[in-house]
């Protein structure tokens, strides 16, 4: 069987495998959590994963551009990049996803290098986008944090100096 028509038949097998191993960088009532509460209040990060990995997964199968897929893989990134991951940590199940289809097809058929470079080649692509907008959200939260430690320091400057001056008064 042909490798694409292999991902088109066993989509939703392998996204769910890849939502899997996604939530398997979590503890494991974490992953829990994730997996079994998919409502959207109740669990915002399940929602999101549970949602945004099918619709990653069918654009890469579909051959879909990049657009396809950029919204929904920004929302797992948005979640990654404020929890305490490396870089490397954060967007390493775009690369778990070679490894489940590479197994899951190994074990049905022989390897056709040629359309599976083709298959890797999106996820590669969709890898460097991911790179990108998460370099766009970490620069986003320094940006804020930096602004927070800026506006403390404004708010301790005026305030000293408010008292200096209430001091001075006094002394006059």
């Amino acid at each position: 069987m042909r490798v694409r028509a292999f991902l088109q038949k066993n989509k939703a097998d392998l996204a769910d495998k890849w939502l899997k191993m996604l939530t398997g960088q979590y503890s494991t009532d974490g992953s829990k959590f994730i997996l079994g509460e998919k409502e959207q209040f109740a669990n915002p990060m399940g929602f999101i994963y549970s949602e945004a990995i099918p619709q990653i997964f069918e654009a890469v199968v579909e051959r879909q551009s990049t657009k396809t897929y950029d919204e929904p893989l920004r929302k797992i990134i948005q979640v990654r990049a404020v929890q305490d991951f490396t870089p490397s940590q954060a967007l390493s199940f775009i690369f778990d996803l070679k490894l489940i289809i590479t197994k899951s097809y190994k074990a049905d058929n022989e390897i056709d290098f040629c359309e599976m470079i083709g298959v890797f080649q999106r996820i590669d692509a969709m890898a460097f986008s991911a790179f990108n907008i998460y370099c766009e959200l970490k620069g986003r939260i320094w940006e804020i944090k930096a602004n927070e430690v800026r506006r403390r320091n404004e708010t301790m400057v005026t305030r000293l100096n408010e008292k200096y001056d209430q001091m001075n008064k006094k002394d006059k």
